[in-house]
């Protein structure tokens, strides 16, 4: 117990050294963008891919060859000089752009579900946050409420009017009370940094608002745009590769020049164009096979993740169904239940019509009723930002 209160001090006293900011979720959500080194880094590979563009056409180092001695007849002064160049295949290189320019999309639709996933987070450690905060705040009112409670019932043990038994009731009730609110506030605290951690902030960062509100949301939302873009993006990159390996086949063509000297004749030059045919296909038309293999292991990666993207959208969809019920059931009913329960708990014992232990039972259902409401708000907020990372 000892060092579990060392903790909240050491934990408070930390939060007070950081520079406090407040800031509205837009702002936060930028922020996050802003410093995500995961962004940054997909930023990067986005120019590494770009810069792959250099290595489509590679058409082999120049040959330079120089020779000399006695070449073509008895004279030993005689000498040639060849430069041949390889030009390579000239279909692959077309089919190797084609398969660049894929995965170039790629990288910006990864970025864009990058920063998708990013605002999510924050939006689910904001949220967090205000739950936390209203709960802090609930838990501080029962504190207040029971401790006020607690002097009365201090005063009317030392004069007899109750019993040990009832003041134990209230004392242990008491203790509960403050422990449930020392932790609320750990809880904030933690909340609060823990969205300060997510946006790369050096200052400690606060919500702007204040009230725990339920996220409004689109009935009709299809699933996200981003995500079926990369697995079409996926199956391309694969058929790319099918075409890239079948223009293999196609043969290489090279150019050359060459100088003679033939004592008594100087100056002899020639051009040349050479082509270039493998004869062995076997390795090439397996790997030919590969590709194609490949491409249709993609296809049935990307259908069965169609099928679980649409299983994940409807299960939240109904968990946002269900989550809703419940919360209309608190709004119209429970929590106005609650408070007159408490209302009327606290009459009663006031005027001696009701045990110790009943109320204690009273108070803590209100207790109870009230935080699951705002626990359930923080899980409705949180289906519906999961949907959104899922839809457009």
């Amino acid at each position: 117990m000892t060092r579990f209160f060392f903790f909240l001090i050491s934990l408070f006293v930390s939060t007070c050294l950081f520079a406090q900011k407040t800031v509205p979720l837009d702002e936060a959500i930028q922020m996050a963008i802003g410093n995500s080194p995961r962004l940054k880094g997909a930023a990067l590979y986005a120019d590494k891919t770009k810069a792959a563009k250099g290595e489509n056409w590679d058409g082999g180092d120049l040959q330079i060859g120089f020779s000399w001695g006695q070449l073509n007849g008895l004279e030993r002064g005689d000498n040639e000089l060849t430069i041949e160049q390889s030009l390579g295949n000239l279909l692959t290189p077309y089919y190797k752009n084609a398969l660049l320019k894929t995965q170039v999309a790629e990288g910006r639709q990864r970025m864009a579900l990058i920063k998708k996933e990013i605002t999510a987070e924050v939006k689910r450690a904001w949220y967090d946050c205000l739950a936390a905060a209203e709960q802090m705040r609930i838990c501080a009112g029962n504190d207040s409420m029971v401790q006020v409670l607690l002097c009365t019932a201090n005063r009317k043990f030392e004069t007899g009017e109750i019993n040990r038994l009832e003041h134990s009731l209230l004392n242990t009730l008491a203790a509960e009370m403050r422990t449930q609110s020392i932790q609320s506030r750990s809880a904030w605290l933690l909340a609060l940094r823990r969205l300060t951690w997510i946006c790369r902030s050096e200052e400690q960062l606060t919500p702007a608002d204040t009230a725990l509100n339920k996220i409004k949301t689109k009935e009709t939302a299809t699933i996200s745009q981003e995500r079926i873009q990369l697995l079409e993006n996926a199956v391309q990159q694969k058929r790319d590769m099918v075409k890239v390996e079948r223009s293999k086949f196609f043969p290489e063509l090279s150019v050359g020049y060459s100088r003679q000297k033939m004592l008594p004749y100087k100056g002899l030059d020639a051009f040349s164009v050479g082509i270039s045919v493998p004869l062995f296909c076997f390795p090439q038309k397996s790997r030919v096979k590969q590709a194609q293999v490949e491409a249709r292991i993609a296809e049935w990666d990307a259908e069965e993740q169609r099928m679980q993207l649409s299983m994940t959208v409807d299960e939240l969809r109904q968990t946002l169904l269900q989550t809703r019920a419940t919360l209309d059931y608190y709004e119209t009913a429970a929590l106005s239940e609650a408070d007159e329960l408490r209302r009327s708990a606290l009459a009663l014992y006031n005027e001696g019509e009701t045990a110790a232990a009943d109320l204690v039972q009273s108070l803590k259902t209100a207790r109870d009723v009230r935080s699951n409401y705002v626990e359930t708000v923080r899980q409705y907020n949180a289906a519906i930002i999961e949907l959104e990372l899922y839809t457009n």
